[in-house]
């Protein structure tokens, strides 16, 4: 069974994420295949649009394939890891500048890699079981695949919250701070797909596509939104100068809601944690191009750090989920 299909149907170009038993983890052969279809897909008149899905409700795509990432570690493979580094900021370039629609259909579980594949692009459809987080500094990384630019397009100090603490979204928070544009129940997904796959989009692509949000989009999540709810806590806590003030200030903040984020910042490496501060506070203001820049820069030196390969050992190969971090807490 192919990890990955690429099919071309009444003008449109669908990318459908294959591999269930590993929630959709992009590897070595799968970010390959979307760089080469996009550039096709991109040169093609008959095509008119991309639509990216999975195969499953259960993922979206849970991010980059750790455990081969871990592997090449293991076996001091720097090219293969500098190889996926670059071809999957290249996917991100793509699809940034993608000059047809392109459509991300987002049920369950999207983290990491998988918000760079498709948060870039002109539509992201989540539902009510969809989960979007950026949990790198819980491995020993930082935020990546453009998320230095997206997460500093959130309002107030969502971004840097989000990208600190890899607090996990549902649907109302994914629309609240703008990382999902629409919003489709589960049970209309499917038919906004098969909608999207008869209609004539051709004329005019990105009108008719906008029309078939219209009919499906069913404007604010029914759930509650967490970051709206404790927004104004979030920018008064976050907006703190340095990490150092955050995390003391968050000690003797008497909101109860800080002991989430305690429990959730308690679990990072504290290395991540200074990495990804320094990055966000840094990245407002810097264009797409810029931010992603710094990002690789910071990828190829963390990428082979003994901190992410601890990071991975304990959440994904060995489970134990008790990492041996080489710093103490700030």
């Amino acid at each position: 069974m192919s990890s990955i299909l690429f099919t071309e149907t009444n003008g449109l170009g669908v990318i459908t994420l294959n591999r269930p038993e590993a929630l959709n983890s992009l590897n070595d052969s799968m970010v390959q295949g979307i760089r080469t279809h996009l550039l096709k897909w991109r040169e093609d008149p008959e095509i008119h649009a991309v639509i990216l899905r999975s195969s499953s409700d259960k993922a979206f795509c849970a991010g980059g394939d750790l455990k081969e990432i871990y592997r090449a570690q293991e076996a001091g493979d720097a090219a293969h890891l500098t190889q996926f580094i670059e071809t999957e900021y290249e996917i991100i370039r793509l699809i940034a500048e993608y000059p047809k629609p392109y459509i991300s259909l987002i049920p369950g579980i999207c983290m990491g890699g998988g918000m760079g594949i498709s948060i870039h692009g002109t539509v992201r459809v989540v539902t009510e079981d969809t989960i979007m987080a950026m949990p790198e500094v819980n491995i020993g990384y930082f935020p990546d695949v453009g998320a230095s630019y997206f997460l500093s397009k959130c309002p107030g100090k969502l971004g840097l919250f989000l990208g600190l603490t890899a607090y996990r979204m549902n649907a109302a928070d994914a629309v609240y701070v703008g990382i999902a544009t629409h919003y489709v129940s589960r049970e209309n997904m499917p038919l906004l797909f098969e909608a999207l796959m008869t209609v004539d989009i051709k004329g005019q692509p990105k009108e008719g596509i906008h029309a078939i949000l219209e009919v499906f989009s069913e404007g604010k999540a029914p759930m509650m939104s967490e970051l709206e709810i404790h927004r104004n806590f979030i920018d008064t806590m976050f907006g703190e100068e340095g990490l150092e003030n955050i995390l003391a200030h968050l000690k003797i903040s008497k909101n109860q809601w800080r002991h989430k984020i305690e429990a959730l910042l308690a679990t990072a490496s504290p290395s991540s944690l200074k990495a990804t501060y320094e990055l966000l506070e840094n990245a407002s203001g810097k264009s797409f191009h810029q931010a992603i820049g710094v990002e690789v820069t910071l990828a190829k030196k963390l990428m082979h750090r003994a901190e992410f390969h601890e990071g991975i050992r304990a959440m994904v190969v060995d489970k134990d989920r008790n990492p041996r971090w080489e710093e103490d807490r700030p």
